[in-house]
């Protein structure tokens, strides 16, 4: 990989460095009011961001300053494609955030069910992304309005959802829930970073 020196990791104060603070985060309403930053970014005279957010408090451990840790993830990790570069991001950034890199993207060892296999093949078997979850949900439901908000009440964790999905059977012996269980590891999905791959990808090459 080139240009790896551009990439920089950081926590920081909003108040103290405002201007970096909305250069990269220009979409944050109110965002004065909070904070903290974390972020991933490509430096220059308009930096980029890769990933990243913006909160009132910082995860257990962490403090202001400089960061390695996703440097040395994507050398270790080096992408094999553009939306592996995707997952990548998406896989770091909730493993560090929320569970603090419990979980090594090379070694997932999950029960083969084909169909779920290839339907999250993108994601090495990891259900991460909302379109991932609608299209298992839609193998069963086909209201795209009854998707939608199936898959929001799975990601605030809502027991009358699991319930659906328990009584959606894949195989035999796999019903949704159980899939949805082993496979989403970090508790809910999210959109797929693909704006942050596209700023890091001519770095990653």
């Amino acid at each position: 990989m080139k240009n790896l020196n551009k990439i920089k990791e950081r926590v920081f104060e909003v108040s103290r460095e405002p201007e970096l603070a909305n250069a990269l985060f220009p979409g944050i309403n109110a965002l004065d009011k909070l904070q903290y930053a974390y972020a991933v970014y490509l430096a220059g005279a308009k930096p980029k961001l890769v990933l990243g957010h913006v909160a009132n408090t910082l995860p257990r451990g962490w403090k202001t300053g400089y960061m390695g840790d996703f440097r040395n993830f994507i050398m270790r990790h080096p992408p094999r494609s553009f939306m592996d570069l995707v997952f990548l991001l998406d896989f770091f950034h909730f493993n560090s955030t929320r569970l603090h890199h419990r979980y090594d993207p090379n070694r997932l060892p999950f029960s083969s069910i084909g169909i779920v296999n290839n339907m999250l093949k993108e994601s090495r078997g990891v259900l991460l992304w909302h379109y991932q979850l609608e299209n298992l949900l839609r193998l069963f439901v086909e209201d795209s309005a009854k998707v939608a908000k199936l898959r929001k009440g799975i990601n605030v964790q809502s027991q009358t959802a699991y319930d659906q999905a328990k009584g959606l059977q894949l195989t035999e012996k796999d019903s949704l829930d159980e899939v949805i269980t082993e496979r989403m590891l970090f508790f809910s999905t999210c959109s797929p970073n693909c704006r942050g791959a596209w700023v890091l990808f001519g770095c990653c090459e």
